[in-house]
């Protein structure tokens, strides 16, 4: 099955969940994948939503409504060259969530959700829902080398209007912040899956980073 009717399978499940009809989940659908697909959209696109989602769902099962909600919205707004983009993202959800007068308490946890995805740090150590979104949208990191490498040339591309000494530099410090954690991963399946392949890769990069003379 490709990705896209994949993802518009489990776009229906869970939107028609929320006791939303299928046309309007069919609606917000077409606006959903329409944002996701903008030009310049390298790597946060639906090919990454869909293994966010694969891997929520290889944790925790189905994975919890709040969760797979978080997993949809949270890269909806992107734009390399804002900063706010996690704020629009679950602003985006919020209104969208109210339109469809879901409870303010799903609208809230998806939000925190989306809002923790920006620094990959937790509001709540002991939230596993969080726990789970942050490892899942990570899953790239451990990625055999080749996906890997693809994933390093999607983000410089994505950033291609910041010139090369500059991009190398602030690159290898988001990069280093990984590798300075206790450990990359938050929960036990993901941290024993891809603890090892992650490393390798971010090292990897930190050295392709570190010499002049390499290019994407």
């Amino acid at each position: 099955m490709r990705i896209k009717e994949s993802l518009y399978r489990d776009w229906q499940s869970l939107v028609c969940s929320l006791a939303v009809t299928k046309d309007v989940a069919d609606l917000a659908w077409l606006d959903v994948v329409a944002r996701y697909e903008e030009d310049g959209r390298y790597y946060h696109n639906l090919t990454h939503i869909y293994h966010v989602l694969e891997t929520i769902k290889m944790i925790c099962g189905e994975g919890e409504t709040a969760v797979l909600l978080a997993a949809w919205f949270h890269d909806v707004i992107y734009n390399p060259r804002a900063h706010n983009n996690e704020k629009q993202s679950a602003k985006y959800a919020s209104q969208l969530l109210k339109k469809w007068q879901q409870p303010s308490k799903l609208i809230n946890k998806v939000g925190l959700l989306i809002l923790a995805t920006e620094k990959h740090i937790p509001f709540n150590p002991t939230n596993t829902d969080c726990l789970r979104l942050l490892d899942a949208d990570l899953e790239i990191l451990g990625a055999k080398p080749t996906r890997y490498q693809l994933y390093s040339l999607g983000i410089r591309q994505e950033y291609s209007f910041v010139p090369e000494a500059k991009y190398r530099k602030e690159r290898s410090k988001v990069l280093q912040t990984f590798l300075s954690r206790p450990r990359i991963y938050y929960t036990e399946l993901m941290h024993a899956k891809f603890h090892a392949a992650s490393s390798r890769n971010l090292h990897w990069e930190l050295e392709k980073l570190s010499d002049p003379h390499s290019s994407y």
